[in-house]
């Protein structure tokens, strides 16, 4: 009835994939999606796992239509089996299909040597679907909290930077490689604390930074320090949503440890907001877990709360699957 198909070099798969993807995100909040395309997958698939073909695996029906999609990757600490399903599917055969990406993520794992005790995390959508469905595969899977999409309501507070300190603003750093390599740094400086978060290189983040400037319309922030640091750093850009209009994207906010707690990031979101607002009425971004109240200062209101189920690896369904 279904089979698995690693990676996405199958005729006309990634196309298929988009679509699917589509279907799922456009069931909630519309206007805060932007569109799968080809090149997403791809940019999705180099970031997740680095191209590896097994770490992407489609169910397909026998018809080759394809009914889930799921990312496997590790993270610090960790392992992640990002899944989405088709949400016209039965519940019975969204079972059976959760069945199968976990049992192969399984497979995945214990080949990686993964441990006894090491926690897998899931994230699943459509959530209403598929939790039913992943409590019958993993009756032990534990809810977690995982951030919150925000929306731009209006209305925040006006911070006001410190003495010394200015923003610059910049629509391309592509050709800079010397602010790229400032960039880098102070990113990893400010996420380090984040036991999640994999520090970037500056060959992978300047392959980032290209895409971006390939396919959406960037902004970017930055703070300079009365002693010429890069004290702060904000990306954002417009880009088309499943509504058919465009949303302004708030995609990146860093300060460094040394200059944090200063007023530079609600300066940072403020301009950005600002200037995105502008042009849509439809601005967001995606809150890391206890910075929530940080955003709703600055006018943001949470939209949807983010969640991931937690297990033992060792308690995913272990049976037979072929992977083609």
């Amino acid at each position: 009835m279904f089979r698995l198909v690693a990676g996405i070099e199958e005729a006309g798969l990634e196309d298929a994939i988009a679509r699917l993807l589509n279907r799922v995100e456009s069931l909630r909040y519309p206007v805060y999606r932007e569109p799968w395309t080809r090149e997403r997958i791809r940019r999705q698939w180099l970031s997740y796992s680095g191209y590896s073909p097994e770490n992407l695996v489609t169910v397909i029906t026998d018809t080759s239509v394809p009914v889930a999609i799921a990312w496997i990757y590790p993270i610090q600490g960790c392992g992640v089996v990002w899944v989405r399903i088709d949400p016209l599917i039965a519940l019975t055969t969204a079972t059976k299909v959760l069945e199968e990406l976990l049992s192969y993520a399984r497979l995945l794992f214990d080949t990686r040597g993964a441990a006894r005790g090491v926690p897998v995390r899931v994230h699943v959508e459509p959530l209403g679907l598929v939790r039913d469905a992943l409590y019958r595969v993993i009756p032990g899977a534990v809810a977690r909290e995982g951030g919150a999409l925000m929306a731009y309501k209006g209305s925040g507070v006006q911070p006001v930077l410190p003495p010394g300190y200015r923003i610059e603003s910049r629509s391309s750093i592509a050709g800079d490689r010397g602010l790229l390599a400032r960039i880098v740094q102070l990113v990893n400086a400010a996420f380090a604390r984040y036991s999640w978060y994999t520090p970037s290189t500056l060959r992978d983040y300047t392959n980032y930074i290209n895409y971006v400037e390939e396919h959406y319309r960037p902004l970017y922030l930055l703070v300079w320090s009365p002693s010429g640091e890069l004290a702060g750093y904000l990306l954002a850009y417009i880009h088309p949503n499943l509504a058919g209009g465009i949303s302004g994207y708030i995609e990146e906010l860093a300060v460094h440890p040394y200059h944090q707690r200063r007023g530079l990031g609600s300066s940072l979101v403020a301009e950005a907001t600002r200037r995105l607002h502008h042009e849509t009425r439809y601005v967001y971004l995606n809150s890391v877990r206890g910075l929530e109240g940080f955003y709703q200062m600055l006018g943001f209101t949470v939209a949807e709360r983010k969640a991931y189920y937690e297990a033992d690896v060792h308690v995913l369904p272990q049976r037979n699957v072929v992977v083609m």
